[in-house]
């Protein structure tokens, strides 16, 4: 896959790099009113190429028309922007479209991260790729995708005949003119072109040494260059691209490097629609043609499509996939068997090393994933950061009033402290511990690991993990990690100012407090007596404490009831002081929680939320001096503008979604960072692709 993907990359980017603008506005002259001021050998070419395509030129119009009449054009989303979607047939696996548009892209610049990255990386990026992207612009279009074709019934999957890319491109007459004359400039390449059903398709031999970019020979970068020479006499503001490289001189017969293994590969492309289509072979490509002419039911009318299509964060994103499980599945399993794959010349095998044989068949099976009907995931640029998004849709989703797994955190959030480092939040604890049971007792191995579990329980505390300790956990629950300078972990490293609690809520507080009793007997036995458990109050608030004798009053764990139903246990009664009878300042009322988790659905499954900039700073007085060097404190100035991170579950119409949020630092007006200079605005490409 990496060898074809740099083959494509390398083809197209040859094709597009010596393209120069000045000839879009020779092959677009007949369409200026004033004709005069064209050339007569241009108008010439123009008459010619447009007697030619004439007919080619009616028929795919014809076609374009017929594929998208059903587009709705009220309709604005991230899919039927690309089109691509009508040139995918209806049972697709997987389709990953990126939003090249650099006016898109130009919004994540607005973020401290992005800004250091851009910064950071500019001294890396050699003077002509800014040149390359100059030749790439006139014909880049706003969107590149790849995609997997369904696998056939009769055949195994392949990358050679179900791996399909698109760039979107425009002009597409002007660059079909200069394709042409590329391939007429280049007549020493193994160069093929052939018809199907009216559309040429053009497909090139290339030579790779592993997984590299293919190695031209002198003469054929001299063809390209002359390409580029001419374009800049034309146009002098155009720049010129790179000599091409020559052996070294002190070298003329330099001794071939017998490591590297040359293969052959094809690279196939044809514009279709609006769009350059490349694969490995030709297969791939007739397949996308039959669907362009209408032939075939397509992606963009398929139902399980629909809900991708109309997602709400579709409309904005940066990245997005699509993907139909069952028919991923099946063809996943045929790829991780095809030789293109797995016999890559260029990855070292050790005999010594055995890899033991994996059962794809028994881990990969299709009724496994029989109940989902498509998964969506999104990136997008919102106010405060970037947004990740996954969807998930089953195909006999349970009603609204049967699913009862969302909820409304509340209560369990105002127990934590407003300056909590991080925090995993939930409901029913119970309930996913039987789940997990259940999938473990379905395979004989983890089904006897589960039982040993138990018994080992059960004979080392006489408590019926099930019954004693996990039942009663039924109602909302938090773990959570906050600073505090008391606590058992204080003992163990001075620096280690960090207590770690658990928050539980439940509807039996008799089973509960019956646990915590036996427990308490269990570590006096247990330690001999050198472990006591003391009745005491901190804050005026009555706690159970689990104390050492060996360091006078050193609490181990501690353990408070703050309410009739909600249970507090944490690393000592020294961590417990900042949480009962109520933090000083909750988590609920916390700038930096509500600014990570007010954007997220609501009510939910739960949060998951982590405050990166003091959560580091603890790590930080762990790292020796040696960590004080100018490239890690770039480093610590990069991950310290990420302000947090927080996500969750939730339940939605049809089906289940995660959501995450990166909230990040506004950019500092100086992109200047400790020695690094930064670039102009002329010298950024304004995105990754452009």
């Amino acid at each position: 896959m990496k060898i074809f993907m740099s083959s494509t990359i390398s083809v197209l980017f040859t094709l597009l790099l010596s393209y120069n603008p000045s000839y879009g506005a020779k092959f677009d002259c007949n369409l200026q009113e004033d004709v005069n001021s064209c050339s007569e050998d241009n108008l010439n070419i123009n008459k010619r190429n447009k007697q030619i395509n004439k007919k080619n030129i009616f028929q795919r119009e014809a076609n374009k028309k017929s594929i998208y009449s059903n587009l709705n054009k009220s309709q604005s989303t991230f899919f039927s922007k690309t089109k691509i979607t009508y040139l995918l047939p209806e049972r697709t696996p997987l389709l990953a479209v990126a939003n090249t548009s650099p006016s898109d892209w130009q919004k994540i610049k607005k973020f401290q991260l992005f800004k250091m990255a851009e910064v950071a990386a500019s001294p890396f990026i050699p003077s002509n790729f800014r040149q390359y992207a100059q030749y790439l612009q006139p014909f880049a279009g706003n969107h590149i995708a790849f995609a997997f074709l369904p696998k056939s019934s009769n055949l195994n999957a392949d990358v050679e005949s179900n791996f399909i890319m698109f760039a979107e491109v425009q002009k597409e007459e002007t660059l079909r003119l200069f394709i042409n004359q590329f391939i007429s400039s280049n007549s020493n390449q193994k160069i093929k072109k052939n018809q199907y059903k009216g559309i040429d398709i053009i497909e090139i031999e290339t030579n790779e040494k592993d997984s590299s970019f293919p190695e031209k020979s002198i003469e054929y970068q001299k063809n390209i260059q002359s390409i580029a020479l001419k374009n800049s006499a034309i146009n002098p503001s155009i720049p010129k691209l790179p000599n091409p490289k020559s052996p070294n001189p002190k070298s003329p017969n330099p001794k071939p490097n017998t490591k590297l293994k040359t293969q052959t590969r094809n690279v196939a492309f044809a514009l279709i629609s609006g769009h350059i289509v490349a694969g490995i072979s030709v297969k791939p490509i007739e397949k996308i043609i039959d669907i362009s002419q209408g032939n075939i039911p397509n992606l963009a009318n398929s139902q399980s499509f629909q809900s991708t299509l109309k997602h709400s964060q579709a409309g904005s994103a940066l990245f997005g996939m699509y993907q139909n499980p069952k028919e991923y599945i099946a063809i996943l399993k045929d790829f991780l068997k095809d030789p293109l794959l797995t016999d890559n010349p260029s990855i070292p095998k050790n005999p010594n090393v055995q890899v033991p044989p994996v059962n794809l068949d028994e881990i990969l099976k299709p009724e496994l994933f029989e109940k989902y009907k498509s998964v969506n995931s999104f990136v997008t640029v919102r106010p405060k950061g970037l947004r990740f998004q996954i969807a998930t849709y089953l195909k006999n989703p349970p009603s609204p009033q049967s699913n009862a797994s969302n909820f409304s955190p509340g209560n369990i959030i105002s127990l934590m402290p407003g300056t909590t480092y991080s925090t995993l939040t939930g409901s029913n604890i119970n309930s996913y511990w039987q789940s997990f049971t259940k999938l473990l007792s379905t395979q004989p191995q983890t089904s006897e690991g589960l039982e040993s579990f138990r018994n080992y329980s059960r004979t080392f505390t006489g408590l019926d993990f099930d019954r004693d300790i996990i039942e009663w956990m039924d109602g909302e629950y938090a773990f959570f990690s906050y600073p505090t300078k008391g606590g058992f972990l204080k003992s163990i490293h001075p620096k280690a100012n960090i207590g770690i609690g658990l928050n539980i809520q439940t509807s039996n507080r008799v089973g509960a407090s019956a646990t915590l009793t036996r427990l308490d007997k269990l570590i006096q036995n247990f330690s001999n007596n050198q472990v006591t458990v003391n009745k005491t109050e901190v804050n005026g608030h009555p706690i159970t404490s689990w104390e050492s004798k060996e360091k006078p009053h050193q609490s181990l764990f501690a353990y408070s009831w703050v309410n009739e139903n909600t249970l507090i246990l944490t690393t000592g009664k020294g961590a417990i002081a900042s949480l009962v009878p109520k933090p000083y300042l909750s988590l609920s009322s916390a700038y930096n929680f509500n600014n990570a988790t007010n954007t997220l659905p609501y009510p939910n499954q739960g949060y998951f939320y982590i405050n990166t900039g003091s959560f580091l700073s603890w790590v930080y007085n762990f790292l020796p001096k040696e960590f004080n060097d100018p490239n890690f404190q770039i480093f610590k100035q990069a991950i310290g503008s990420v302000y947090s991170i927080s996500a969750t579950t939730s339940n939605i119409p049809g089906g289940e979604q995660f959501d995450c949020l990166m909230v990040l630092a506004p950019v500092r007006t100086e992109a200047k960072f400790l020695g690094v200079k930064s670039i102009s605005q002329e010298e950024s490409l304004g995105s990754p692709f452009h």
